[in-house]
């Protein structure tokens, strides 16, 4: 082969390389959980705000992918969730700080994983490609995130507080250990009570707080 011949086509391929090195997309995962629902795990990530736009105006389309941190062949990919939408139709909304995206795959596939770690990956037009560095999936005893161990608004953590320290007292015997409070606006007042997850079997106190004022209602504990 001609050397100059030669010497072309590593450039070209270079270039090329480079270029399909340009379009790829490694967006932040900043945290990723997991808790059961019925037969079924749910996976749940957190991704910047700035990264989740990128997806939407590109229209990139992808998975939520669990894999094995240390390395083994398993990889589950699973279809994204944001805010109830399929991700990949990409009319979802953007929050201002981060998007918390979904993916649900059977709770006997997810028991095999022994350290689960998620990622996301996949493509969109003009040869853009989307992969994030993994990062451990943490696992949850709450059975339902939405609306127990999601962050809590300003007003629900200083409920949450109050409630806290009032079961402390009425209620010494109980031990919340890592179950997860859960606060629920219940139209002029707001309950507050422990969640077991569906394999556990307890009792919790609950406490009723007046949403004007945050005073104790009353309380009352679940068999």
């Amino acid at each position: 082969m001609n050397e100059r011949v030669f010497f072309a086509r590593i450039c070209l391929f270079g270039t090329a390389a480079a270029m399909l090195s340009s379009c790829a997309f490694r967006p932040t995962i900043l945290s990723a959980r997991s808790y059961s629902s019925a037969d079924n795990e749910i996976v749940e990530i957190r991704l910047r705000s700035d990264d989740a736009r990128t997806l939407k105006n590109k229209q990139i389309y992808f998975s939520l992918v669990v894999i094995e941190c240390d390395g083994g062949k398993a990889r589950f990919p699973m279809e994204p969730y944001i805010f109830g939408q399929r991700a990949t139709e990409f009319k979802f909304p953007i929050a201002e700080k981060y998007v918390v995206v979904t993916g649900s795959m059977p709770a006997k596939n997810y028991a095999l994983y022994h350290r689960p770690c998620a990622l996301i990956e996949g493509s969109g037009y003009s040869l853009t490609r989307v992969a994030s560095p993994p990062i451990p999936v943490a696992a949850s005893m709450c059975s339902n995130a939405s609306s127990s161990c999601a962050d809590l608004s300003d007003a629900q953590s200083v409920v949450a507080e109050t409630a806290k320290n009032y079961i402390f007292r009425v209620y010494p015997d109980f031990k919340a250990n890592d179950l997860c409070l859960q606060v629920t606006d219940s139209e002029d007042k707001w309950e507050v009570t422990y969640q077991f997850p569906s394999n556990m079997i307890g009792g919790s106190p609950v406490v009723l707080l007046d949403k004007q004022t945050g005073i104790v209602l009353r309380s009352y504990r679940t068999q």
